[in-house]
């Protein structure tokens, strides 16, 4: 899968009956007058627990929408289906390796008498690197409104969902645009995140 961000909830509905763990069919009623076909789809329990990327409903009919990914985990009567009021997803997927860091917040450091010890300096925090090499500059213009305009430069945080699905909230270090072309109208792109809070919906 292509990584994507998004922001915000819209058109929010409870399920009308508990869903199984490999289901792609979701019971919402009336559920063509909130979801079509092509949107993109999230779930969680009604408390925000179990989110899920269910990725984009393939077909709508009054009481279902059935998406391209199965549920993982079952959920209840009362969770919530919602598709985002913004979205912005990449046309392709970022260049080998990929670069994810945990850093602990603890450094090594030495005393006058030259001895090491480990001091906690900082919270804990995760960082994920996207490196894009053969983005289309309609492409990179799309992420360029995204930071301008939906996530204000850069200052709000917002939703990320990676290869494998896992949805967090983040915010962008790298809000400086830099636009380089390697090939003609293809850019290559570097953007960093920090986690604020995994398994969490923005």
């Amino acid at each position: 899968m292509r990584p994507l961000f998004a922001t915000g909830k819209q058109n929010e509905q409870t399920l009308a009956q508990p869903v199984t763990e490999g289901t792609t069919e979701i019971p919402v009623a009336n559920a063509s007058n909130y979801f079509a076909e092509g949107d993109h789809i999230f779930i969680s329990e009604s408390d925000g627990s179990e989110l899920e990327y269910l990725g984009i409903a393939t077909s709508v009919s009054a009481t279902t929408v059935t998406v391209a990914r199965p549920v993982s985990s079952a959920k209840s009567t009362g969770a919530l289906l919602w598709k985002p009021v913004a979205m912005f997803q990449w046309e392709v997927g970022r260049s080998s390796p990929l670069v994810r860091t945990y850093n602990s917040g603890v450094e090594v450091q030495r005393s006058v008498g030259g001895v090491l010890y480990s001091t906690q300096v900082s919270d804990a925090y995760r960082l994920e690197s996207l490196f894009f090499e053969q983005l289309t500059r309609e492409n990179y213009q799309q992420y360029e409104q995204w930071v301008c305009d939906v996530i204000h430069d850069g200052l709000d945080a917002f939703t990320y969902v990676d290869e494998e699905c896992v949805v967090g909230v983040v915010k962008l270090l790298t809000p400086k645009l830099v636009q380089k072309e390697r090939y003609p109208r293809l850019v290559s792109l570097l953007v960093e995140l920090q986690y604020v809070a995994e398994g969490s919906y923005q």
